[in-house]
Order: structure tokens, then C-alpha cells, then sequence
């Protein structure tokens, strides 16, 4: 999320000389509240298992990591991330029965989600190389050529194998949304610290209806606050898979609530 907005917001908000009620301060942060489909996470490492090293993986690997880290948080420390490990079976040249150059690629990996379902998915790609033999293969004037070669059956190896790969990355992402909610409690016996646990699970309890429709039960019943913590939040409901305060937008307003905005992940039951 962007904290640069946020502490724009905040300091608009904390310039204003008159006095706030919860009301009046949640109108000004209520449109920073939102949920979205969360970005799955993914600890991938590579494997070289050729008999042949023959080309280095090194482009392979970088190549698979960029395209991967447009749409996915790459090598995460979530406890939720998909570990992913791709084995390299062979990249390298051969000469056919015809002695035409090729050069191939073949990729097999397991996916492992953060239930240890597993998964695996395979790809190959064979590339005819144009107007070069294997014996000359090493030479000099035929390194450009080569190069744009293995820069194209790559992208193609990849595109191949992300296409088998993606539906079950997002199939395991769509039972887990974002959500940015607001959160209040009223101040009482002047006890702040109390007032902010408070605050911060009634902004989960937001965000839980928001993303999936799901009812916490009330949060009087369910934790002394005295002693909340973060792990106690993912025991009386497990679906609440993380959660951070915008430290920016706290605020105690003049009616004596403890307001915040809170961004969590929510995992759906």
C-alpha cells in the first residue's frame, strides 16, 4: 500500500484545529477503506538436474523470477507462501537424425501450498537453430545468432510452463482477499493501550465481513483485550491470517474513541 497517501491524509487530517468526533474523522479516511484480491506469495528455487550442463540456467531462472514478480511477491517469508521448486531436466543443444541443430529445454517442477497440497507441472520446448551445425557450434561468428536463439526458446519454454502453472497459483490465491477497514474504540478509565487493541480488532471484524461476508463473534466474547495479541487474533479466528496498523492515521478524537486503519489478510473458512 502506498504510505506516502497515507501520510498526506494524515497530515491533513492532524492540520485541522477544530474538534473531531469519530464520525467526522472517519468521513475524511473512509475512502482510503477497500479490499482486493490478494497477491499470492511464492518461495521458488531452482534445481539443475542435467546429466549435461550445457547452457547455464542462469538467464532461465532470472527471466522466470521477472515474469513471475509482475503479478506474484517473489521468495516471501510468509508462513502462507507457495514453495515452488523447478528442476531443470535439460537445456541444451543436440543434433537430430537429419543433423539439423536444436536446442531444448524441459522444465518439472512441485508446488507446494501452504495446506502441503502438492502439485506438478511439466513443460518442453524444442527450437531449430537456422544455418548452424554442431560442429560449428562454438564459433565465434555464430554467438550473436545463438544468443537471440536461446533468448527465444527460453521465452517460449516459460510461456509454455506458466501457462500450466498459473491456474493452480491462482486457484490457491482466490480464498484469500486484502482489505484496508477502519476500526474505533471508546476510551475508558484513560487506559490508550487498551482502547488501540480494541480499535484494531474491530477493524478486523470489518474486514472479515467485507472480504467474505463472515460475522466474528462479538469481540466481547471472545478475548479479553487486556491481553490481545497477534496470535491470539489468529486463534479465535483462524482467518485473520496477518494484520498492520497505518501508525500515521491513529488518532484519539474528541469524543474520546481510539480510532486506526488496518490492513489485513483474510483467509476464507
Amino acid at each position: 500500500m502506498n504510505r506516502f497517501l497515507y501520510l498526506l491524509l494524515f497530515l491533513l487530517v492532524e492540520g485541522n484545529i477544530y474538534a473531531q468526533t469519530w464520525e467526522e474523522y472517519y468521513s475524511q479516511v473512509s475512502a482510503y477503506e477497500k479490499v482486493e484480491d490478494y497477491k499470492a506469495s511464492i518461495d521458488v528455487q531452482f534445481e539443475d538436474k542435467r546429466w549435461e550442463k550445457g547452457i547455464s540456467i542462469t538467464q532461465l531462472e532470472n527471466k522466470f523470477k521477472e515474469l513471475l514478480s509482475k503479478n506474484y511477491t517473489i521468495n516471501s517469508t510468509s508462513e502462507y507462501a507457495n514453495k515452488l521448486t523447478v528442476s531443470v531436466e535439460y537445456l541444451n543443444y543436440y543434433e537430430s537424425d537429419s543433423k539439423n541443430l536444436f536446442i531444448k529445454g524441459i522444465l518439472h517442477s512441485v508446488l507446494m501450498d501452504s495446506k502441503g497440497n502438492r502439485s506438478e507441472v511439466r513443460a518442453s520446448e524444442d527450437f531449430k537453430v537456422p544455418k548452424i551445425k554442431m560442429k560449428n557450434l562454438r564459433s565465434v561468428k555464430n554467438a550473436e545468432t545463438l544468443r537471440v536463439v536461446e533468448d527465444e526458446m527460453i521465452s517460449n519454454l516459460l510461456k509454455s510452463y506458466l501457462m500450466k502453472l498459473e491456474p493452480k497459483l491462482i486457484a490457491g490465491s482466490k480464498t484469500i482477499k486484502t482489505a484496508i477497514t477502519f476500526g474505533k474504540s471508546k476510551v475508558k478509565d484513560d487506559d490508550l493501550a487498551k482502547a488501540k487493541k480494541e480499535a484494531i480488532f474491530s477493524a478486523l471484524v470489518a474486514a472479515s465481513e467485507k472480504t467474505w461476508g463472515i460475522a466474528i463473534e462479538s469481540v466481547t466474547k471472545m478475548i479479553d483485550f487486556g491481553d490481545i495479541s497477534q496470535e491470539d487474533i489468529g486463534k479465535v479466528n483462524g482467518h485473520v491470517l496477518s494484520y498492520s496498523v497505518f501508525n500515521e492515521n491513529e488518532k484519539l478524537c474528541d469524543d474520546g474513541y481510539y480510532c486506526v486503519m488496518v490492513e489485513s489478510t483474510i483467509k476464507k473458512q
